[in-house]
């Protein structure tokens, strides 16, 4: 089993730890230094409290986010009501997490919003491969080694192409948006080496091409090599099955080599919790039978009741729990990735809940992870660990 505990949240971790989007920053202080103060101090809490890194790997991830990240990152907010990150909760340009298992290391991970210098200049309006997006990718793909071959297709499927197009974005968007958001990067901090994700948004090309952003993802994915038309089908199969529309969200590759394990993920969203309806998903409708994909659903079965901040007794596998905000269009329900890999035949699946959808509070989830943790016969959840890191880092 593998949980990944991240910084999404809003509300307070008690009586006096405050979580949630930046402050407003004063005029004399630079854009760099005002993400450094947001990111450092997080990512340097959560690299010590991981116990996997020697102070080396740490100073090193600090410096290469100081010197790769923080320049990329764009210009500081302007106003307390901007959101930066639709797939994050909260107005903030990154997002942290923990990545715990019961096979490997914690590994710190995180994910930010790049919308740095060049977005500004020239190269904005240029063609997809050649404009700002890709030039940012590239920054950041030199120094560590990434492959790029499937972010080449991609980008040029994806990216916006002129500056019309973003302009005709953003007026079909929520008005306190800060910026279109067209891709996002993410870092995989393994030990002392770094890897790196990019994940894109392709229903935003939809908005201005009207062309299907699922029929755009699966006609790109079909031409990528070495490709994967076996898990492709499964998918689709499923899809096609499913009462509710299942519309592809984001696409989330690793920028390593094909033939080294390189994966694509398909995230997509549905708005049951029933327990019947994850049952459903995680096994495809029945396709993935497999002891791995079954242990793993037991395991979730035991679980489930505290991902939901309810107790066991009041718990019922057809009934779907009601979200908090119902309102938050960029975070209702439960979230689904299909993992796919050439030369698997089944697309791996992976769920992802917004607990704060369906908590009391902060203090609820961090006690109820605490519990999910100690059932793991982890030590993040006793003597109070997770919860002690999560009030150090933020």
């Amino acid at each position: 089993m593998a949980t990944e505990v991240s910084s999404r949240s809003s509300s307070k971790l008690g009586s006096d730890v405050s979580v949630g989007g930046p402050a407003l920053p004063t005029s004399c202080v630079s854009d760099d230094a005002y993400w450094s103060a947001q990111y450092l101090p997080v990512l340097s809490s959560l690299l010590e409290n991981a116990g996997t890194y020697t102070p080396e790997d740490r100073a090193s991830h600090l410096r290469f986010i100081e010197d790769h990240v923080i320049p990329n990152v764009g210009a500081r907010p302007t106003s307390l009501d901007a959101v930066y990150v639709v797939s994050h909760f909260g107005s903030s340009t990154f997002e942290a997490s923990i990545n715990l298992n019961d096979k490997g290391k914690p590994c710190v991970r995180f994910t930010f919003e790049p919308h740095g210098p060049l977005a500004n200049s020239a190269a904005a309006t240029a063609p997809p491969t050649q404009g700002y997006p890709y030039k940012q990718v590239l920054s950041i793909a030199d120094a560590v080694r990434a492959d790029l071959r499937w972010f080449d297709e991609l980008a040029a499927e994806f990216f916006l192409s002129s500056e019309q197009e973003v302009a005709a974005v953003k007026a079909m968007m929520p008005p306190n948006l800060a910026r279109v958001p067209q891709y996002y990067i993410a870092l995989d901090l393994n030990g002392g080496q770094r890897q790196m994700k990019v994940y894109f948004c392709p229903l935003i090309k939809q908005m201005t091409t009207g062309i299907n952003s699922d029929e755009a993802t699966f006609n790109v994915l079909n031409r990528l090599n070495p490709g994967f038309a076996a898990p492709l089908k499964v998918i689709g199969d499923f899809r096609a099955t499913c009462p509710e529309p299942l519309a592809i969200q984001m696409i989330g590759i690793d920028c390593v080599a094909p033939e080294a394990g390189a994966r694509v993920k398909l995230y997509t969203r549905t708005e049951s919790n029933a327990w019947d309806n994850i049952r459903h998903h995680v096994t495809l409708g029945g396709r993935r039978n497999d002891e791995t994909t079954l242990n793993g659903l037991e395991i979730l079965g035991e679980i489930w009741n505290l991902l939901l901040d309810e107790s066991e007794d009041t718990a019922d596998s057809s009934v779907s729990k009601p979200v908090n905000d119902p309102t938050n269009v960029w975070h209702t329900s439960i979230i689904y990735s299909w993992e796919v890999q050439p030369g698997k035949d089944l697309p791996d699946v992976k769920v992802y809940v917004p607990l704060w959808q369906y908590s009391r509070s902060n203090r609820a989830i961090a006690g109820n992870l605490e519990e999910v943790f100690r059932k793991q016969g982890w030590s993040w959840g006793t003597d109070g660990t997770y919860r002690k890191s999560v009030v150090d880092a933020l």
